[in-house]
């Protein structure tokens, strides 16, 4: 039997993370003809995350939403009109709700996940079937919940455009160990790319180096790091 209602988080002002509210027993709506039920197994925070709960996102956010863009879980029921996906599926959130492809006409055009639509800081959410994505077979929830925002940013940087794609031996420059950066530094060594990264820790310079970064740049010591990146 289906829940008829979830535990979910939602944002209530600007206040940071004081403006949480949680709320034990919000409605689960009745599915549409083509939505899909998750139970969220698992959500990873971005920095995104932090700066709407702060009203400092450029972008547009509502109140009231369900933040977190990032999420993975379980298809627990489907619409009659579903076709991509079957209870027990696992699957992951789409950070842009409603684009299939190419870039929005303007900024306004997209509903984000965590931000003008409910994200995955819940038990149980409702999603149109091509807002979801299968989740990779090789990963677990935890792992695959930390794709959907910075892995996705990372991939579009080093493969999005056509012609421009890094390959072996081209040099790839990472700024600091931000999620986006970490995820860049992994890509760009899976391809055979050289990896320059800069980090002002020398304790996250032991976690750079361990992921194979190739030179590393502490841009306290180097101010003019940029300069130093032509030059190694």
């Amino acid at each position: 039997m289906l829940p008829a209602t979830t535990k979910q988080w939602t944002l209530e002002g600007n206040h940071g993370f004081d403006s949480l509210q949680f709320d034990p027993s919000a409605p689960i709506p009745q599915l549409g003809e083509r939505e899909v039920l998750v139970r969220f197994r698992f959500a990873s925070l971005n920095y995104r995350d932090l700066i709407i709960s702060k009203g400092a996102y450029p972008l547009p956010t509502l109140n009231h939403v369900v933040p977190v863009s990032d999420g993975a879980g379980t298809v627990e029921a489907i619409g009659p009109g579903v076709h991509r996906f079957q209870p027990g599926d696992r699957v992951l959130t789409l950070f842009d709700q409603g684009r299939i492809a190419g870039s929005p006409a303007n900024k306004t055009e997209t509903k984000s996940v965590g931000g003008t639509t409910n994200g995955a800081l819940r038990q149980y959410g409702a999603y149109n079937e091509e807002d979801l994505v299968a989740m990779p077979a090789t990963l677990d929830f935890q792992q695959a919940s930390t794709l959907s925002c910075a892995a996705v940013t990372a991939w579009n940087a080093l493969y999005g455009l056509a012609g421009n794609m890094v390959k072996a031996g081209d040099t790839v420059l990472t700024q600091g160990t931000g999620g986006v950066s970490m995820f860049a530094l992994q890509f760009a060594k899976a391809a055979g790319a050289r990896v320059i990264a800069t980090t002002g820790s020398e304790s996250k310079a032991e976690v750079i180096r361990s992921l194979g970064a190739d030179h590393i740049i502490n841009y306290k010591a180097e101010s003019d790091w940029g300069a130093v990146s032509l030059r190694v």
